[in-house]
C-alpha cells in the first residue's frame, strides 16, 4: 500500500525568487503574494456567476485580511486595509499580478502563472554536475575567480528569467503567441535590459502602447520589433492625457480607489443592479 495523498495539490515556487524585487519587499507584502499564489485556480471555474481562469482569483480584500489573521493569545491579529492595498500596488508593479476591481470584489490574476507552475521549465541537477563542481583542481591550476564567475552566471540567469517574462507578458496583454526561443525578439529585449530597463520599463510600454493601438489599425504595431526597438525610450516617457487612457490602463494604475466603499454607500439607496453599473 503506497503513501497516502497530500489533500489540497500544490504549488511551485521557483529558488530564483530570491534574485527577484519581492525577496527585499515588506513581509506583508511576500505574505499576500504567497496567498495569491496558493489561492489562484489551478483549473477554470465559475464563481458567482463569474468565470475564473487558470491562475486568477476572485475575493474581496477584507477576505484576504481574514484569511491572514493570527493570534496572539486570545487576541486576534489582522493586516489593516492600507497593508492590503500597498502590496496589491506594489505586486503589480512588480509585474507579478494584474487586479480589475468589480462588483463584489477583485479578479486578481497571477501573471505568467503557466510558464513558473510547470515542472518542466526548471533544470535539474544531475550527477555529472555535481562532480565537475565538487572535483579537485589539478597540480599547477590557477585557482578560477569563482565570485566573478557566480556573477556572470547570475546576472545571465536573471537576464534570462527577465526576457521570459517580458515576452509572456506581451503574449498575455496582447492576446499575441510570440515564441520565448525567437533570437530576433530575445536580443531587442536584451539590449534594452542593458541600456538599464527593468521589468516594470517593460510593463509599461507595453500598458501604454496597448491602451493606444489595441482595437485600432495600429494594433499591428504590438510586436517585439516596434515596441522594443530604438524608441523603446520615448514610448516609455510618452504622456498620456487622461482622456486617452482605457478602461484597462486606468485600472493599472488606480489601485487606491477603494471600490467597495463607494459600492456599499450606493447600495444603501436601494439601487439595482443596472442603476449600479450605470454609475461604475
Amino acid at each position: 500500500m503506497g503513501e497516502p495523498k497530500i489533500p489540497g495539490g500544490y504549488v511551485i515556487k521557483a529558488r530564483v525568487i530570491k534574485t527577484k524585487t519581492i525577496h527585499r519587499m515588506p513581509p506583508y507584502v511576500r505574505e499576500i503574494w504567497d496567498y495569491c499564489l496558493r489561492e489562484a485556480n489551478h483549473d477554470e471555474a465559475i464563481h458567482k456567476g463569474n468565470v475564473i481562469k487558470r491562475g486568477q482569483l476572485f475575493r474581496q480584500y477584507k477576505d484576504i485580511r481574514e484569511d491572514l489573521c493570527w493570534y496572539i493569545g486570545y487576541r486576534k491579529m489582522m493586516y489593516n486595509e492600507n497593508h492590503t492595498k500597498k502590496a496589491m500596488k506594489a505586486l503589480r508593479e512588480a509585474g507579478m499580478i494584474d487586479t480589475m476591481k468589480t462588483l463584489g470584489g477583485v479578479l486578481i490574476t497571477v501573471l505568467n502563472y503557466d510558464f513558473y507552475q510547470d515542472p518542466k521549465n526548471y533544470e535539474r541537477t544531475n550527477e555529472k554536475t555535481i562532480e565537475r563542481t565538487t572535483k579537485e583542481p589539478a597540480e599547477n591550476q590557477g585557482i578560477p575567480d569563482n565570485n566573478k564567475n557566480k556573477k556572470k552566471e547570475k546576472k545571465k540567469e536573471e537576464n534570462k528569467d527577465s526576457i521570459d517574462w517580458v515576452i509572456n507578458y506581451l503574449n498575455q496583454k496582447c492576446g499575441t503567441n510570440y515564441k520565448l526561443t525567437t533570437q530576433k525578439t530575445r536580443s531587442l529585449i536584451e539590449a534594452r535590459i542593458k541600456e538599464g530597463n527593468e521589468g516594470k520599463d517593460f510593463k509599461t510600454v507595453i500598458d501604454k502602447k496597448h491602451s493606444h493601438w489595441f482595437g485600432t489599425d495600429d494594433a499591428q504595431y504590438l510586436r517585439p520589433e516596434t515596441l522594443f526597438g530604438t524608441k523603446f525610450e520615448s514610448y516609455l516617457n510618452q504622456i498620456i492625457p487622461n482622456g486617452e487612457m482605457s478602461k484597462d490602463l486606468i485600472r493599472a494604475n488606480a489601485v487606491d480607489i477603494d471600490m467597495e466603499d463607494r459600492l456599499e454607500e450606493f447600495r444603501n439607496l436601494e439601487l439595482s443592479d443596472e442603476d449600479l453599473k450605470a454609475v461604475f
